[in-house]
């Protein structure tokens, strides 16, 4: 398989992933303090409440995806917990779809499944759902586990912060598709960066 597991991490909390990756090959990318620009003025309004924590979750994904040496890179945010043993055959299942999608979300919350059209399984008892294109300002909370293709990848990198949290980028920026049946929980004992800012 054509892929690499890459973690987007942070020193500031225990990467609890990694308990779950020891048999699975994967690097990790701890993400520096990234600061905000001094004139830094948000275009999006309402959606964030700590902007330097959402800049430093996309430039964290920014530079983990630097460190993909493969045609397909899964990045695990540090807090995702597989939910089954076959997280990894989901996985598999899903990789195909990256050569209709520039984006496929093996995790999505508090998404209104209206908004998804031309479901498919991908696997007995699990489907992926895609927006079509016509639609705009999607809503799906998490960039907690997603699969993307090098094609892509300038495309990730060329994004500069302007208020618009890394989950909404992925659904709305790029072609997108979500397994309907995540093999992840987000795990938050160790609380989250957007919200703390750290």
């Amino acid at each position: 398989m054509n892929l690499e597991v890459i973690v987007v991490a942070s020193h500031h909390k225990k990467a609890l992933v990694l308990d779950h990756l020891q048999d699975v090959p994967h690097k990790v990318n701890y993400t520096p303090d990234y600061d905000l620009p001094p004139d830094f003025q948000s275009e999006v309004i309402g959606l964030v409440r700590n902007h330097v924590g959402a800049l430093r979750c996309l430039r964290g994904h920014q530079d983990a995806i630097k460190l993909c040496d493969t045609e397909n890179v899964l990045i695990l945010e540090d807090d995702a917990v597989p939910n089954t043993n076959e997280w990894q055959d989901i996985v598999s299942d899903s990789i195909h779809l990256l050569d209709n999608f520039e984006v496929v979300s093996l995790h999505g919350r508090n998404f209104d499944r209206s908004s998804f059209e031309n479901y498919e399984e991908i696997r007995p008892g699990n489907s992926f759902l895609h927006v079509p294109n016509k639609i705009q300002n999607i809503q799906v909370c998490g960039s907690l586990a997603y699969l993307l293709n090098r094609r892509s990848f300038d495309k990730m990198q060329s994004i500069i912060y302007n208020g618009m949290p890394m989950d909404l980028l992925l659904v709305n920026h790029f072609s997108f598709c979500l397994i309907e049946k995540s093999p992840f929980n987000h795990d938050r004992s160790e609380g989250s960066l957007i919200d703390v800012g750290i």
